[in-house]
């Protein structure tokens, strides 16, 4: 009962408009996570295994993945991920590991670790998640860094 009540508050929230969920991002033909044909945050595939969510999101992100690749593949590893907050942590980690592997020079990584703490905050309703840090300013530092086209995905992040 509890558990159905957290659900349809955490619907009616994304319904409400949260600006990095509810609006897919455009990507063509370009391979993303798995998604049912659904417009905005609905598509969640229930057949995806949370297990491979990781490893499928990073062989994803690769430097050259253009930026609005990034931000769906993104948007819908954190909707995926705020299924379980284990999974979300490791994605996490990860895509924070490869800021500090690239030696803080490749402008991704700061976006993809920015955007996907945002996004998850979004997702999992918790503005803890990952108190502290502060997404909007990494994205910002990719920007500096001479990341391009990033500027759109920088207003969607709230302060």
């Amino acid at each position: 009962m509890i558990r159905a009540a957290l659900w349809i508050l955490s619907a009616a929230a994304l319904m409400a408009g949260s600006p990095l969920l509810c609006e897919m991002i455009e990507i063509g033909q370009a391979k993303s996570l798995p998604w049912k044909l659904s417009r905005g945050w609905q598509g969640v595939d229930d057949t995806y295994s949370l297990v491979t969510l990781q490893t499928d999101t990073l062989s994803i992100l690769t430097p050259t993945a253009p930026v609005p690749l990034r931000m769906e593949t993104i948007r819908r590893a954190a909707l995926y991920s705020a299924q379980d907050p284990a999974v979300a942590e490791r994605l996490a980690i990860q895509l924070l590991t490869r800021v500090l592997d690239s030696q803080a020079a490749h402008p991704s990584a700061w976006f993809d670790a920015g955007y996907f703490v945002a996004s998850l905050r979004q997702a999992s309703h918790q503005r803890t998640a990952f108190s502290g840090v502060h997404p909007k300013q990494w994205v910002r530092h990719a920007i500096e860094l001479g990341g391009k086209g990033m500027e759109n995905a920088l207003a969607r992040i709230p302060e």
